[in-house]
């Protein structure tokens, strides 16, 4: 019998071809199948550009694109940072163009963590400084309000040395005739020809205004208190009040009275504490009634005192 190649790979009984164990048949340049451990890169299958081969769950070949975690080197550790646990460290490439471990991002940690202790040891030293400047604040002010005191008290001795008694002014109504014409409701100033009692560092511009006047003294504290005797024409029962204004806006309190349709007269008093401020401020007597009506003031006392 002739010898035929196909002997080797092919049972003669049973027709099936012969291979060893974990070997594949591989067609050599003869044509002629041969065992073999590998598989020729011709024979594989095609694989999709810059694509690589990675098991499955399954243990089967499938294309991806990106490589798992599972499928990268170990990677240290760095125990550089002033911590109890090691940071990671990472790969960075070389000029060789191949990667290698680096503790780059652990020092960059680093500087990280010094900055944030520097941020926070500068925000103590800021919260500091705004206690100071608080504490500061309070000091000038305080140094602030005793410095005004002391002027006040020293313009007032000037004043004392220069005119002998304090700042002061009555000025008055007797007899007066000529009514206040008043709307419901209304603060209407008092009508009258006012006359001078006595005055200092006071002045009386026109009738009804006392305004301050002393160059020595800036600002003071008065006492300002007003008589008025009142009747008006309604011929009902009313209410009526009297009220101080500076520089025509109206001071608290204010003084009201009852008037009865048969009484002909009734006398209303008022008392206020005044600032003063030299050649700025002035005050003025007013009057109203809860009805439109002819107010006459026939009477009034109009006075300030320093106090």
């Amino acid at each position: 019998m002739d010898h035929n190649v196909l002997w080797t790979f092919m049972s003669p009984q049973t027709g099936r071809i012969l291979c060893d164990t974990d070997h594949v048949l591989v067609g050599d340049a003869n044509g002629v199948a041969i065992p073999s451990l590998y598989i020729p890169g011709g024979a594989l299958p095609n694989l999709t550009d810059k694509h690589l081969w990675i098991g499955d769950a399954s243990n089967r070949p499938v294309e991806t694109l990106i490589i798992t975690i599972d499928n990268l080197p170990n990677l240290g550790t760095s125990i550089i940072l002033p911590s109890p646990l090691p940071r990671g460290k990472i790969w960075r490439g070389t000029s060789s163009n191949r990667p290698e471990e680096s503790d780059a991002l652990s020092e960059l940690e680093i500087l990280v963590l010094g900055l944030q202790i520097d941020i926070i040891d500068l925000q103590g030293k800021v919260a500091q400084l705004r206690i100071d400047v608080i504490a500061l604040t309070t000091g000038l002010a305080s140094l602030t309000s005793v410095v005004t005191a002391l002027s006040v008290t020293v313009s007032e001795v000037k004043t004392i040395a220069k005119y002998g008694p304090k700042p002061y002014i009555n000025i008055f109504l007797t007899n007066n005739a000529i009514p206040t014409p008043v709307a419901a409701s209304t603060w209407t100033k008092i009508l009258g020809t006012t006359a001078l009692s006595s005055a200092h560092a006071f002045i009386v511009p026109i009738a009804n205004q006392i305004k301050y006047t002393d160059p020595d003294t800036q600002a003071i504290n008065t006492l300002v208190t007003l008589n008025v005797t009142v009747e008006n024409d309604l011929g009902a029962d009313c209410v009526i009040g009297i009220a101080v204004f500076r520089n025509s806006i109206q001071v608290a309190p204010v003084s009201y009275m009852f008037q009865a349709a048969t009484a002909s007269k009734v006398s209303i008093a008022l008392t206020n504490y005044v600032q003063f401020t030299n050649n700025t401020d002035y005050i003025e007597a007013y009057v109203i009634c809860d009805n439109a009506c002819n107010i006459l003031c026939s009477e009034m006392s109009f006075s300030v005192a320093t106090t």
